[in-house]
Parts: C-alpha cells; structure tokens; sequence
C-alpha cells in the first residue's frame, strides 16, 4: 500500500508540472487573393514547440490532426513576402490548454505569390492496355478529358508540359472496356489546382478477322496518255486483316488500288507497288501481285472485272 501511494503520489507531483513537447505540424497559408497563387515551394510541415501538463501533452500527441500553423496572406501582393512563426500563427482549437512557446522555436518563412492563370495540360498515359491472343484494337483509345485543366501561379504552370496517368497494366482484353486511370499528382508542383483528378479511358476491341478481295482494279493516276499508257496486270487481289465486324463489313468498291504514273520516270524502273486508300480502319493488308509493270497498249491491253469475295475468317 505504501509502494502504491508513492507511485500515486509521484504521478500527482509529476501531472502538476508543464513540460515541453517539439512537434512536426502541419502549414497551411489561408485567404490567398483570388487573383494570387503560391508560386515557391514552402515545406509542408513546420516543426513547432509546445508546452503543457503531461497528460495534455500525451493526448495532443495522438492528435496531431487537429494542429497546424496557419499563415494569414490576405494582404499579400505579387512577389516575395516575409511571414514570422509566433503564437498567433498556432492552431489547435481542441486543445486550448496547449500553449505555443514564443521565443523558443520562432521562425520565419519566405513565400513567393504569383499571379494565377488558368490552362488545360495533355494528358499522357502511363498505363499500358493489351489484347488477348487472337485479338486487336480497332480505334484509338479515347481519353476523357484529354486536356485537363489547372490553376496556379504563372511561373509555375508555364513550365508545365504534360500531365501524366499512374502506371500500370491492363491486359487479356477480349472486349471493348472502359478504365477509369488516376492522375498522378505527385510531380506536380506545389499548389496547382486540378479540375480533374481521374481520366476515362474507352478501348475498342474487336477479335482479328481475314477476307479476301479477288481482281480488284488497279487504277493508273497522273497526268499521262490515257490511249498509251496502261497497267500489266490491272487487277489484283487484296487480303485484309482486322476486327472482324469491320472485315466483315468490308465492300469491294471500298478498296482503291493505284499507281501514280510519274513514279515510274522518278523511280527509273517499269514496275511498281501498288498503293491502297482504305475508307476503314484495318489492321494489314496484302496485295497481288505485289508489282505492276506500264506497259503501251498497242502491246497488250486488259479488261477483267471483279469477281465475289472470299473469306477466311
């Protein structure tokens, strides 16, 4: 009994004394004008030294939530201001018998105020997306929004150039899908503003399909003689790969084959790879012959029209 009164005594002495605690606490700078923005780079905490009896002082420890030193910039103007850290700038409402020991751990702050302008930045994705064996994109991914729009200071927003996705990998698509991607903020630079902080990202997945076109026409284009000049052969045949519904929605007279005449006289030879102009978008495609040769038509002149399709889908 005499050993528990002692203990009892000693932790009533001891709870009776003020003692003194340094902490790491929040800064936060409050009622910036409107038509300012924070242009440096001020640290996120301050370290702070506060005084109270024991039993406060272990509570606030386990509450550091609710403390913070608050910076009042109301009445700042463009470029560089002095702020000094007193007890006036200490913040713990729920706390009121925490005192801030001035003189102890006062100190000043340099903070840039710049004046603040609004952009939309590109966003570049980080994640990565991949189709399943047997499969394949059909579009461009589309990102929504593909700008997004910041504010901040002008000094600091002018250097940026691109607003970047988390990394990562989506992959075994066998579907369209839809993703919405984070917007990694952590490169950013202090106090810049995001309208945004995700991305929708739309994929257009189709499985891979074949078809094949037979005697497709070839045509020859440019200025030239007409009664003179002509293609050996004019025909071809073309194979196309891709997502199957737009292969399998594929017409013949969608596909243009030409060779422009004055490539023979610029590329000295007298046979040519034929070019396509495709009205869909298709994965590969695979012509022939894979050349055709100008010939003179009092030579040899060509007439075939085009046969029904074949498909290997």
């Amino acid at each position: 009994m005499a050993l528990l009164f002692a203990i009892g005594f000693w932790f009533f002495v001891v709870s009776q004394q003020k003692y003194l605690l340094t902490l790491e606490v929040p800064l936060v700078i409050s009622r910036v004008p409107e038509v300012l923005a924070i242009a440096s780079s001020p640290p996120s905490t301050i370290s702070v030294q506060v005084s109270g009896y024991v039993l406060d002082l272990l509570r606030i420890r386990s509450d550091k939530e609710e403390l913070a030193v608050v910076i009042n910039a109301q009445d700042v103007e463009q470029g560089w201001t002095h702020f000094t850290i007193s007890a006036e700038n200490f913040y713990a409402p729920e706390h009121p018998e925490i005192q801030y020991v001035e003189g102890e751990r006062i100190r000043s702050l340099d903070i840039e105020f710049d004046t603040k302008i609004h952009r939309t930045i590109p966003v570049q994705m980080k994640t990565e997306f991949e189709c399943a064996s047997g499969y394949t994109f059909v579009e461009e991914h589309k990102i929504t929004p593909s700008k997004i729009e910041v504010s901040g200071a002008r000094t600091t927003l002018m250097s940026l150039g691109n607003i970047y996705t988390e990394s990562g990998l989506h992959k075994d698509l066998k579907a369209n899908s839809s993703f919405e991607i984070k917007i990694v903020t952590d490169s950013l630079p202090a106090y810049v503003q995001l309208k945004d902080s995700v991305v929708k990202v739309e994929l257009a997945v189709q499985a891979i399909a074949q078809k094949t076109f037979h005697k497709i026409p070839v045509h020859l284009i440019g200025l030239y003689d007409k009664e003179k000049y002509a293609l050996e052969p004019s025909v071809a045949d073309v194979e196309i790969t891709g997502g199957s519904e737009i292969i399998q929605s594929f017409k013949p007279e969608e596909l243009d084959l030409f060779v422009e005449f004055s490539r023979f006289a610029i590329e000295n030879t007298d046979e040519l790879a034929a070019s396509i102009r495709l009205t869909k978008n298709v994965k590969g495609y695979r012509i022939q012959p894979e050349k055709f040769a100008l010939i003179e038509k009092n030579i040899q002149d060509t007439s075939e029209t085009t046969e029904v399709v074949s498909e290997n889908p």
